[in-house]
């Protein structure tokens, strides 16, 4: 009774609105009563962080917890867990109008007449059950320094004319959304279907021009601003006009004949355990406050009494607002998407090399192709060659035998060794060393007093190319827990299980119940074993759940044990207390001033960043989180992180068997610290000389490299001799010629005819591989293999390398790493007349795959093994017969 009357007492203590019912007061006293909310969202928690912190703020008695999801995986995941009879979201916040529409259509949302209608306009509002927030408009961007003026689209016509009469210099540089993976791509590309009758010839236009396909704007937004893309289509407004006010390379076009405009749709979940404090919300977002919030981050709100940013609401002449309601229903037919699926799939597969002598550029290497050739002289699509058209990370169709490093982007300023006080001769002594031990690097760069002095990419890697880092992961993600510390989110000494009371097991351990934040920083955890990230990517459940389940053996605190799993919950605990994935969390506070921006960080199936492993990022950013820690948190007269924290994080907190250990950095010799990830990327920060070394490689054991590393840094920094004449040209030559994968030659083979065309049944396995099939060209050979997860392909350049993206991934032989798509270069030669040998090399990792085909009569026998790998090298031999022809 008494708490019931502290609840009732605090609610009478809320203000109302003005305009709103005496009886709203009850609404607010129920809230408080029900003391929690549970929102889920596809929109970033740092875009509407003003927002969360200032309801909050408002009704204290509330416990709001905001959850980010895809727009698919919010649908999926509430859908099932209703469905399962399991507490799921209260509220419902999403992009996806057509799919937000179906959960009101199939009785999933209540109704509510919220006391803000009034102010909305009718399309946005549909059976008081969904409310469209947001009015943003569907834009055109361009790279304001790379597309000529007079080229800029300002109406869909214009666009299409502009990608067939330059097509070759806008191959491969236009972006879009993936309309048959995403959610919002399909529903923006429909749209456009229904209200330009030309749309059909814009999608063939991008299968021309081989468009690059995204899941986000801000992945779009990245690409464009690095250059990589020039143009990108039916990008959302509200982040597009944000990034526009950071970069001036950024141009943003509303165009002129129509321009969309989409919403973010809220609804109430029928079985909502908290639907009073969802009232509250939703009629926080749609009042004139929460508006005003949205509007401040480039989120042009619904209404019309709200301003927003300059230029942020599209004019009304040309705005196509799309309307809550039954229509978009129509979008998710099965029948309706399938026919644009082909539709889409037909267009992509345009040729984009049927006006010879068409070239293809690749900016990666700067060197241009002709038109490409199968056996009989026909040219083959290259979308057709590459199973589809490429994602987010295509930087071009081919690459030929030596690309150099492209342009420098990453904001760096340049200077000599020497003007540095680095010996030229002594950085040459250590490639030397890693030459002759017969080590494979893929990158270095070094940088002392803020410059970048030396630097190298052993082809095909490259400055622009994105690679996999491992545990070093570790190193970037303690920066949010140092984040969140300064602001107060925790504390050193907070319990663990605190933070998720729902996982923790009735018969938890004294010690599980005693481990601290500290201990997970300084692997003193407990555990008797590692964990690793290898073990951890099966789980398809919670792996918060899974490591409240791991004996705690000892007293943490008392033993060192190196596991990547204190490493997720370190980033678990960051996005319990802030609402974010930790990627999202850190970009505005560090890494975009840092210029950090073409990363990728992997998902948990909880939603959370692993913190342990699964980041991929640039060489030059690796660099750049070290020269952080050396400028003792100072970048570019910013204090992103405390001076204290990076003194705590580098100082020796606890032994493994590996060494000593701080927060998540290693402690090297003489004052040094670095992160290390497996396979050996390192960042390696050398404080007292204001230098930093940062290598990406695909090296085994990192004690194969260290001792290099020690023995010529911290000593280039040091060396006193004179430096030689003409030291530094020649390292400079030296690293620019650096190459791993060179191309090989290869003579044809007899049995070509016999098997290309052809499909091969494969013998029963454990790999769930069922037939494969080759097509052979005189300059190329396809591989394609069907297994249960569908059929996948790689096409090979006989002699010569090509890229491409594919699904053909392989967990087993990658460390467990197995994503929808990954980046390859394939080759393939043949060994003698009747083995083919393929090495198929994932550029944005250490992997590099060979495949050996063994052909005898209507037989096949393939092998594929690895360079690397934390387990097998290799898989178990397939065995294929030849089906006959029909």
């Amino acid at each position: 009774m008494l708490a019931l009357l502290g609840w009732t007492l605090l609610a009478a203590a809320t203000p109302i609105p003005r305009g709103y019912p005496r009886s709203y007061r009850d609404i607010a006293a129920n809230a408080a009563s029900e003391r929690a909310l549970l929102v889920y969202s596809t929109i970033n928690g740092s875009d509407v962080a003003d927002l969360l912190a200032e309801f909050r703020k408002a009704y204290p008695a509330i416990r709001l917890e905001y959850r980010e999801l895809s727009s698919a995986g919010l649908y999926r995941t509430f859908v099932e867990e209703v469905r399962a009879g399991r507490p799921s979201a209260d509220l419902l916040w999403s992009a996806a109008m057509d799919l937000q529409t179906k959960l009101v259509n199939d009785g999933y949302a209540q109704a509510y007449a919220s006391p803000e209608k009034p102010y909305l306009p009718p399309w946005a509002i549909w059976k008081n059950q969904a409310y469209g927030v947001t009015a943003e408009p569907i834009t055109i961007v361009y790279n304001r320094k790379l597309v000529p003026q007079a080229d800029v689209p300002r109406t869909h016509a214009d666009l299409i004319r502009l990608l067939r009469a330059k097509r070759a210099f806008y191959l491969g540089r236009v972006a879009t959304y993936d309309p048959v993976r995403s959610s919002v791509g399909y529903l923006y590309m429909s749209q456009d279907l229904q209200l330009n009758r030309d749309t059909s010839a814009l999608m063939k236009a991008f299968g021309e021009t081989r468009v690059r396909l995204f899941d986000s704007s801000a992945a779009m937004l990245d690409g464009i601003a690095s250059g990589r893309q020039l143009i990108g289509y039916n990008v959302i407004g509200s982040y597009a006009l944000e990034r526009r006010a950071h970069n001036p390379a950024i141009g943003v076009v509303m165009p002129s004949d129509y321009t969309l405009v989409t919403s973010r749709v809220a609804l109430i979940a029928r079985e909502a355990r908290h639907p009073n404090a969802a009232k509250l919300f939703l009629d926080f977002l749609l009042s004139r406050r929460g508006q005003f919030l949205l509007s401040r981050r480039y989120i042009t709100p619904a209404r019309a009494d709200v301003p927003s940013h300059a230029g942020a609401r599209a004019p009304a002449a040309i705005a196509r607002a799309i309307r809550v309601g039954p229509a978009l229903i129509a979008n998710l037919d099965q029948i309706k998407r399938r026919h644009f699926a082909a539709e889409w799939a037909a267009a992509l597969a345009t040729p984009a090399l049927e006006d010879p002598p068409m070239t293809i550029f690749d900016p990666l290497s700067r060197r241009r192709f002709g038109a490409l050739a199968l056996g009989g002289g026909a040219a083959l699509p290259l979308s057709g060659m590459l199973g589809g058209a490429a994602s987010a990370r295509t930087s071009g169709p081919l690459i030929g035998p030596v690309a150099k490093p492209g342009p420098v982007t990453d904001g760096l300023p340049r200077s000599t060794p020497e003007a540095k006080g680095v010996s030229s001769a002594v950085i040459g002594a250590f490639l030397d060393d890693v030459a002759g031990a017969g080590l494979e690097m893929h990158s270095f760069m070094l940088a002392r007093g803020g410059s970048v002095v030396a630097e190298g990419w052993w082809w095909p890697y490259a400055p622009q190319r994105v690679h996999m880092t491992h545990s070093l992961t570790k190193s970037a993600m303690v920066c949010g827990v140092a984040l969140a510390l300064d602001e107060k989110r925790f504390a050193l000494d907070d319990k663990v299980v605190s933070f998720f009371p729902e996982h923790v097991p009735a018969d938890a351990s004294e010690n599980l119940r005693t481990m601290t934040v500290e201990n997970l920083l300084t692997m003193q955890t407990g555990h008797d074993h590692e964990t690793s990230g290898s073990e951890w990517r099966p789980i398809k459940t919670s792996w918060i759940a899974e490591f409240m389940k791991i004996p705690v053996v000892y007293k943490p605190g008392t033993k060192t044990v190196y596991t990547s799993a204190a490493s997720y919950m370190l980033s678990a605990i960051v996005t319990k207390t802030t609402g974010m994935k930790l990627a999202d969390y850190i970009r505005p506070k560090l890494l975009d001033p840092m210029g950090i921006t073409d990363f990728q960080w992997d998902v948990s199936p909880e939603g959370v960043s692993p913190g342990g492993n699964g980041l991929s990022w640039t060489t030059a950013d690796s660099l750049k989180l070290g020269m952080l820690y050396a400028q003792k948190g100072r970048w570019n007269g910013r204090q992103l992180l405390s001076a204290a924290w990076v003194e705590a994080a580098s100082r020796h907190h606890s032994d493994d068997e590996e060494g000593p250990y701080g927060y998540q950095w290693w402690i090297g010799p003489d004052q040094s610290y670095f992160g290390l990830g497996k396979f050996t990327q390192m960042s390696i920060v050398f404080p007292q000389y204001d230098a930093v070394l940062a290598i990406f490689s695909a090296i085994n054991k990192s004690r194969m490299l260290k001792p290099f590393i020690w023995k010529h840094f911290p000593a280039a920094f040091v060396d006193r001799k004179p430096a030689m004449p003409g030291a530094a040209a020649a390292l400079r030559k030296r690293t620019q010629a650096l190459q791993l994968l060179p191309p090989l030659a290869t003579s044809p083979s007899p049995v070509t005819t016999q098997i290309t065309g052809r499909d091969f049944t494969l013998a029963a396995n454990d790999q769930a591989s069922q037939k494969v099939r080759f097509d052979i060209g005189t300059d190329r050979v396809r591989y394609q293999l069907t297994d249960d997860r569908g059929t996948h392909s790689i096409t090979a350049g006989l002699g010569d390398w090509l890229e491409q993206e594919t699904t053909m991934t392989g967990a087993r032989l990658h460390h467990e790493y197995e994503p929808e798509r990954m980046r390859v270069l394939a080759r393939a030669r043949w060994v003698d007349d009747r083995t083919l040998e393929m090495t198929w090399q994932f550029i944005e990792t250490v992997f590099r795959d060979t495949v050996l085909c063994r052909f005898q009569g209507d037989t096949v026998v393939i092998d594929r093994g690895v360079n690397m790998n934390s387990g097998e090298l290799k898989l178990p031999t397939l065995t294929g017969i030849r089906a006959p022809l029909t």
